[in-house]
């Protein structure tokens, strides 16, 4: 009698324990895929800074340039996040939200990334002096040695294989970092830019 008791409330325990365990599980799950998600936009955002950087480093030769911590940094991030969710999710009653967001980002790119700075100077570069195409054929053809070893860079470091390396943002900082430098150091030698002109 002592071991039917202890039997029937071992039935009874894993019967109520079994929609816990499933609810822990899929609570898991949820939580896991919300980091993926996370890590996917942290990836992104790193790898937009670091282009950023790059492109100012190779086109002013600036190798000590930091970018402002606030261009796609923490804040913009889940901003990020939140309009990565509602496409990864289909969380189509969101939709609404969708202009905020992108207004966000983008007075985020306007005010910390200094982007427009690079615009300004190659446009008064480009109108003082002459850019048209033969020119910056001519530019091109004296550099020809330096220009392919900037194309194979940038085109070895896009088609590497990424999966042995670590999922960080760091690493994607660095990777897009110095194809940034590359495209803006071929922008310099394709024009002759030279900011002291």
């Amino acid at each position: 009698m002592k071991y039917s008791i202890l039997v029937l409330c071992s039935i009874v325990a894993i019967g109520w324990s079994r929609p816990l365990v499933k609810e822990i599980h899929d609570d898991l799950y949820l939580k896991q895929h919300e980091i993926e998600k996370l890590h996917t936009i942290d990836n992104l955002f790193g790898g937009i800074r670091g282009m950023i950087q790059g492109i100012k480093k190779g086109l002013y030769k600036e190798n000590n340039y930091e970018l402002n911590p606030m261009c796609f940094g923490q804040e913009s991030m889940i901003v990020g996040y939140n309009l990565y969710s509602i496409f990864y999710d289909q969380s189509w009653l969101k939709l609404y939200e969708i202009p905020g967001m992108c207004y966000t980002l983008f007075t985020m790119f306007d005010n910390y990334c200094q982007i427009e700075e690079e615009f300004f100077d190659l446009w008064s570069f480009c109108h003082y002096h002459d850019c048209s195409p033969q020119t910056i054929f001519r530019n091109e053809a004296s550099h020809i040695f330096v220009i392919t070893g900037i194309l194979n860079s940038v085109v070895a470091i896009y088609f590497e294989d990424m999966s042995h390396y670590p999922n960080s943002h760091d690493v994607y900082f660095d990777i897009y970092e110095d194809i940034g430098k590359n495209i803006g150091k071929f922008i310099r030698l394709s024009l002759n830019f030279d900011i002291t002109e």
